[in-house]
Parts: structure tokens; C-alpha cells; sequence
């Protein structure tokens, strides 16, 4: 058995991918897709994490006041390479 090189410097998921592009992502959750193996390199990520909508003004200092809404995002993660890579 292989043991993965794990980091302890830097965040894992520090944005969700392209297309969600949560920020801040929290309370991550690893699951295999209905069908899928539970120990397949290929799994499902749910997190929930920040979003600014298109028109808002959202930064750190105004968080909700800007139009922020914390929301929860899916994402597929592959380990298949040794680390994990958000597609």
C-alpha cells in the first residue's frame, strides 16, 4: 500500500474549481457517487463556501452587507495521481 504524501502548509481547497468558484470553502465532505466505488480515485466533494452574485459589491469587510451568500458547492475530486486535483 501506498501512503499519499500529505501537505500541512497550505489549504488543501483554498477556492472551489472553475465553475463554482466558492470562497472560503468549510465542512468539506468526501462521497462516491450513486454506483460509484467508495475507495475509487474519483469522488464527490460537498462543501459550503462564499459566492458573490454578478452585481454585487462582496469583499471581506462587507460579507452578506455586499450581496455574499454562503452556499453549498459539489465538486469532483481525483486522487488518481497521488494528490488531489479539483476538476
Amino acid at each position: 500500500m501506498t501512503r499519499a504524501h500529505v501537505t500541512t502548509t497550505a489549504p488543501w481547497l483554498s477556492g472551489g474549481s472553475g465553475a463554482t468558484a466558492g470562497v472560503g470553502p468549510s465542512g468539506p465532505s468526501l462521497w462516491a457517487s450513486l454506483g460509484a466505488s467508495p475507495t475509487g480515485a474519483v469522488q464527490q466533494l460537498t462543501y459550503h463556501a462564499w459566492s458573490c452574485p454578478p452585481g454585487a459589491t462582496c469583499s471581506a469587510s462587507t460579507g452578506y452587507g455586499g450581496g455574499a451568500v454562503r452556499s453549498m458547492w459539489t465538486d469532483t475530486i481525483d486522487f488518481s495521481s497521488g494528490s488531489p486535483v479539483i476538476t
